[in-house]
C-alpha cells in the first residue's frame, strides 16, 4: 500500500472507531441515529477506495452494530438483525452513490483534458506562412459539446501548399479523435503528393486502418495551392464545395464524392483550375450555413456567397473577420462549430501559367 493509501485509511479507520464510540456513549445501543455518524468514514471510504471501499466500511459498520447491540440489548434477535440489514442498506446506498458520482466526475474531468489536447492538435493558433499565399483562419466553436471541425495548411511538393477543412459527424471526443486521425495521415502525406483526391484517398485508409469504418463519417475538402502554374486543384469528400473570393461562386462541383471513413475504397477526383488574379478560395464546415436566427432561418450559402463577394477582395484577415462578426450578430448561441480557411494568391501578375 502506498504511503498516501495507508494514511487515508488510518483516517477513515480513525473515524470509524471514534463516531462508532461516540455512537454507543449518547444513548443505549438501541440509538438508531448513529447510523448517521457513520456516513463520514463511509463517504471517505468510497472516494478513496473506490466503492469496494465504501462497501467493506458498510459492511463492518453493520456487523459491528450487530455485535454491540447482540451483547448489550435485550431486544429479540430478529428486531436486532432487521435493524443492521436496515443500516447496512442505507450505508451500502450512501457509498455506493458516492462512489458512482465521483467516478463519474474524474471520468469528465479526463474527457475535458483529452478534449483540450484533441482541440489544440485540430486548430493550431497560428498558421506557418506559405509561398505566394496570404492565409488566415478561424474557428467558432458550438455552445455546447466537443465537436469535429478541423482545418490544416501543409506543405506541399514544389513550393505548394496543401489547405483542408473537414467535419466529422457527431460530437464528444471520439468524434474529435477521428478528425485527428485524418490530419496527422495529411499532414504525413503533404510533402510528397500534391494531387487533392490522393491526398483524401490516403488519409481514408489511415482512418479505416485506425478506427475502422463507421457512421460517424468525415466530410472534408482538400485544396493545393500550386504557385509554379498559378492553379488549384481540390477534391470534395460529402463536404460543401470551396468559394472563389472574387465573386463568392463555388469552385466546380466536379470531383465531389463519398465522405471519408465509410468505406476502405474512396471515390473522389480532383479538378483543376488557373487561379484568378488576386484570387483564392474560402474553405468552411457546413455550421456557418445551418446557423440560425431568432426566427430559426438558416444563414444559408446565399448569404454566405453575397458576403464573400462583397469583401473577397479585402485581406484573408478582414475576410474572416467580417464572416465571424457577420456570423455573431445573425446567431449568437449555435448547435454546431464553425471552420473557415481563407488563402489568397499573392503571386504577381505574369507569373506562372498565364491568368
Amino acid at each position: 500500500m502506498r504511503g498516501s493509501d495507508a494514511r487515508r485509511a488510518a483516517i477513515v479507520i480513525g473515524l470509524f472507531v471514534a463516531l462508532f464510540a461516540v455512537r454507543f456513549a449518547l444513548e443505549s445501543p438501541t440509538y438508531t441515529g448513529g447510523t448517521f455518524l457513520l456516513v463520514l468514514p463511509t463517504v471517505l471510504a468510497a472516494l478513496w477506495f473506490g466503492v469496494w471501499g465504501g462497501l467493506a466500511l458498510a459492511v463492518a459498520a453493520s456487523v459491528g452494530f450487530f455485535l454491540a447491540e447482540w451483547g448489550a440489548d435485550d431486544e429479540e434477535l430478529h428486531t436486532i438483525v432487521w435493524a443492521t440489514l436496515v443500516r447496512l442498506g442505507a450505508l451500502v446506498l450512501v457509498a455506493v452513490l458516492v462512489a458512482r458520482l465521483f467516478e463519474r466526475q474524474l471520468a469528465m474531468a479526463r474527457e475535458l483534458d483529452e478534449a483540450e489536447s484533441v482541440r489544440e492538435a485540430l486548430r493550431p493558433a497560428a498558421l506557418a506562412p506559405r509561398p505566394s499565399l496570404e492565409l488566415a483562419a478561424h474557428y467558432l466553436p458550438a455552445q455546447q459539446g466537443v465537436g469535429g471541425d478541423f482545418f490544416l495548411t501543409a506543405e506541399g511538393p514544389r513550393d505548394s501548399t496543401v489547405l483542408l477543412v473537414g467535419d466529422v459527424v457527431g460530437k464528444g471526443v471520439a468524434a474529435a479523435r477521428r478528425a485527428v486521425y485524418v490530419r496527422t495521415s495529411l499532414v504525413a502525406f503533404a510533402p510528397f503528393e500534391d494531387d487533392p483526391a490522393r491526398l483524401l484517398r490516403l488519409a481514408n485508409a489511415a482512418l479505416i486502418d485506425r478506427a475502422g469504418p463507421s457512421v460517424d463519417y468525415v466530410t472534408a475538402v482538400c485544396v493545393v495551392h500550386r504557385p509554379a502554374d498559378a492553379s488549384l486543384a481540390w477534391a470534395i469528400a460529402g463536404h460543401p464545395p470551396p468559394l472563389r473570393l472574387e465573386d463568392g461562386e463555388p469552385l466546380s462541383s466536379e470531383g465531389a464524392g463519398q465522405p471519408l471513413g465509410l468505406d476502405a475504397e474512396l471515390v473522389v477526383d480532383s479538378a483543376t483550375a488557373a487561379i484568378a488574379e488576386s484570387g483564392g478560395v474560402l474553405l468552411y464546415t457546413d455550421g456557418i450555413l445551418d446557423a440560425r436566427d431568432a426566427a430559426a432561418e438558416r444563414f444559408g450559402e446565399e448569404r454566405l456567397r453575397s458576403l464573400v463577394a462583397s469583401h473577397g477582395r479585402e485581406s484573408a484577415v478582414a475576410l474572416v473577420e467580417r464572416l465571424r462578426a457577420a456570423l455573431a450578430a445573425y446567431a449568437p448561441a449555435r448547435d454546431d462549430d464553425v471552420c473557415l480557411l481563407v488563402a489568397r494568391d499573392l503571386a504577381p501578375v505574369g507569373s506562372g501559367a498565364d491568368r
